[in-house]
């Protein structure tokens, strides 16, 4: 594997995996993993994405009391998967808690950078 820094990274719209970066962990959440999902969760935060009607529908974000969110997600794997997250989130640094297929990935990364210049929006594999 290609030995990179963190400079290789640079405009991206990604972080190295192992990067100590303090970034909110999105939880990758299908319709039909959402009961399970919920089942994981403190009491506390099974009410907030109550609150939120978190239902797992691909582009919904139901923000956690640590700052972390789950995200709905389709059961494709496709550029759409977290394509339209990039303009759902706020400015900030993220990290998947899950790994994601490649395809995914890229359609973050082609959303990331061309919407680089106003909203900067980054992500990062779990470790």
């Amino acid at each position: 594997m290609q030995d990179l820094s963190p400079e290789d990274f640079t405009g991206t719209g990604f972080l190295p995996a192992d990067s100590d970066v303090v970034a909110a962990t999105l939880h990758l959440t299908t319709k039909a993993a959402l009961a399970q999902r919920l089942d994981a969760l403190s009491a506390t935060d099974q009410q907030w994405a109550n609150r939120q009607s978190f239902t797992g529908e691909t582009g919904q974000v139901a923000w956690l009391e640590n700052g972390d969110a789950l995200v709905g997600c389709n059961e494709k794997w496709d550029l759409s998967t977290l394509g339209a997250l990039p303009f759902s989130l706020p400015e900030g640094v993220y990290r998947l808690a899950e790994d994601a297929p490649l395809l995914a990935l890229l359609g973050w990364e082609w959303v990331a950078i061309s919407s680089a210049a106003t909203r900067p929006v980054t992500a990062t594999q779990p470790n």
